[in-house]
């Protein structure tokens, strides 16, 4: 599939390794002829005219071997290439649920460690198969020519290596899934300590991480050693039975020469052309162990690439277009867009990360066109993973989620997150500029709308006093800015996108009250004339929401304005006590 693209390519490699590889088989007759002129009456002239032979055939081997490197050099990086590629497109497309269940090391262990081993394959892998199989039956051919009964001979020595062949290959196939696995782990537990940094020195941690990760390199290490064993014995035995063949055919040929029947010429250009199928078969152990690696690793890689992507709409009927002010214009009908926010409904909806744990249960919630709705309640309550099916991170096990009166299973998840911002508390920034990161709320908007989105969010005025300004680099999930900064960046991330559907998840609940009072005071503004589902830890802040959502293990308990559920809501009355907070007077 990969190799397909280039086949020209792919077959020009294996014309010219074909083509060298019958330059090489020249050799041996070439020395025959050298040899038997020496010993007979060929004379001077056939003799330089071997030699001058010799040479020309040297020249041209060094050729189609140069042309043949590269051919197959440019095919591996190309397939690489695209497989590196395809690997990564691939990302964006995995469900979450992918990534509950694996670590991110894995992925990148994928892309780096298997590629790697993949491209080796491919390099080496198709060059070698090729030549044996043209080697193995010109060879015979040429062989059975000069002497039956010595190739009789050779061909009894075959079984036994085919047979430690066989075992190593068994063997090898087992260690090297694991190998590649274990080095998946090794990977994750660098990424692990390298993104929980402040944990592993504020905790002390550093011993009990580089335990951990010596634990894993040592099973590395060992299985490791234990494939260089399995390469070892077999190699060994290999050059066992390779000896006892080579042995056996000069003692059996050297009789054959002094009884005339084959001349010494023919018995060298024989002991070479058997050592050309001996020693690669004698390397073959080895060869086998790398081969079961690459197929290891390529069974990794295709794992990934035929992982099921995310549930695609049964019709598109949300098609979005960008009107002349630049803002996201959501049209399933002329009619069922009265005003700029989104209607949302849940129904009757059920959710479970894992089958048979429900996280919620038969939750409904509606909210209208530029609405302010909050989710309240305890830690654990189900609310952020209703903001994930609201974005369709998750897909419900039963009820229904409409947008705009659709079904939101029918509109395709591209266009329900274009018209969707999620903002959680903690934001992801990228390890580029201000201006970037901004622009990933919408990539074809304008240098001067990312200052504008940057205004409303109240970050112009940290960003324009940095020394680069809008192109300054932020470091790694923006480790150069403070938690309000990140916020207000994420912020104006959401500005740019111009989203219907507004998803805040405790926004503001890790900031300090001075971030906070501006990172309110920009989600004011952000949310005016949107639909907007919030997760509030402070309560003070969803007081004047149009309707607040009281929701405990799963399941919504109350509903109403916050006087209201003041007065008959035990749950919510007791959490605003403990935030002292009261009904207006």
């Amino acid at each position: 599939k990969f190799i397909r693209p280039y086949r020209k390519l792919f077959v020009l490699g294996q014309l010219v390794t074909l083509f060298a590889t019958g330059a090489g088989l020249v050799f041996p007759l070439l020395t025959r002829d050298i040899i038997d002129s020496l010993i007979g009456s060929g004379g001077h002239d056939a003799v330089t005219r071997s030699v001058a032979l010799l040479a020309a055939a040297f020249s041209c081997l060094a050729l189609l071997t140069y042309v043949k490197e590269r051919a197959l050099g440019d095919l591996s990086l190309r397939v690489v290439r695209d497989l590196r590629d395809r690997v990564f497109s691939k990302i964006p497309e995995l469900p979450f649920r992918y990534f509950d269940q694996n670590r991110s090391g894995d992925v990148i262990s994928v892309m780096t460690n298997d590629i790697n081993r993949v491209q080796d394959s491919v390099s080496r892998g198709l060059a070698f198969v090729v030549t044996q199989i043209v080697s193995l039956v010109v060879i015979l051919i040429l062989l059975l020519r000069i002497d039956v009964i010595l190739t009789a001979l050779m061909v009894a020595v075959v079984p036994p290596f085919v047979a430690v062949v066989t075992v190593v290959s068994r063997k090898s196939r087992v260690q090297s899934r694991r190998l590649q696995s274990l080095l998946g782990n090794v990977t994750s537990i660098a990424a692990e300590c390298v993104r929980g940094i402040d944990v592993v020195k504020s905790y002390v941690l550093g011993s009990h991480a580089i335990g951990i990760f010596r634990k894993t390199n040592d099973d590395v290490l060992e299985t490791g050693r234990t494939q260089v064993r399995l390469t070892a014995a077999g190699a060994a035995l290999s050059t066992v039975a390779g000896g006892i063949a080579i042995i056996t055919l000069i003692g059996v040929g050297g009789a054959r020469v002094l009884r005339g029947l084959i001349t010494p010429g023919e018995l060298v250009a024989y002991l070479i052309y058997a050592q050309m199928i001996i020693g690669p078969i004698g390397m073959l152990t080895g060869i086998v162990v790398e081969i079961q690696k690459a197929l290891a690793a390529i069974e990794r890689v295709f794992a990934l690439i035929d992982v099921e992507g995310e549930p695609q709409a049964v019709s598109p009927k949300l098609p979005s277009k960008r009107n002349n002010a630049g803002a996201v214009d959501v049209i399933p009908d002329a009619s069922t867009v009265p005003t700029r926010g989104a209607s949302i409904e849940l129904r009757n909806v059920d959710f479970s990360y894992v089958d048979g744990r429900p996280v919620l249960t038969d939750v409904s919630i509606e909210a209208r066109p530029g609405e302010f709705i909050a989710l309240v309640g305890p830690s654990g309550a189900g609310k952020s993973s209703v903001l994930k099916l609201l974005v369709r991170f998750y897909e419900p096990t039963a009820g229904r989620i409409l947008l705009d009166g659709l079904d939101l299973s029918t509109i395709p998840i591209d266009d329900v997150r274009r018209e969707t911002a999620l903002v959680m508390q903690e934001t992801h920034l990228f390890d580029m500029s201000v201006l970037e990161n901004i622009l990933a709320g919408d990539p074809d908007r304008s240098d001067e709308d990312v200052i504008h989105a940057a205004h409303a969010a109240h970050a112009a005025e940290f960003v324009e006093a940095m020394n680069a300004g809008y192109h300054s680099r932020i470091g790694e999930n923006g480790t150069q800015l403070s938690g309000g900064q990140r916020q207000r960046i994420s912020l104006a991330r959401a500005f740019l996108k111009n989203p219907r559907l507004l998803l805040l998840d405790e926004a503001t609940s890790a900031l300090d009250t001075e971030s906070e009072k501006k990172v309110q005071a920009a989600l004011a503004r952000l949310m005016t004339g949107r639909t907007t589902v919030a997760i509030a830890h402070r309560l003070s802040t969803v007081q004047n929401a149009d309707r607040i959502y009281v929701m405990d293990r799963g399941r919504v308990i109350a509903s109403g304005r916050h006087e209201e559920l003041l007065a008959r809501c035990r749950m919510y009355s007791d959490l605003c006590e403990q935030q002292m907070i009261r009904a207006p007077a």
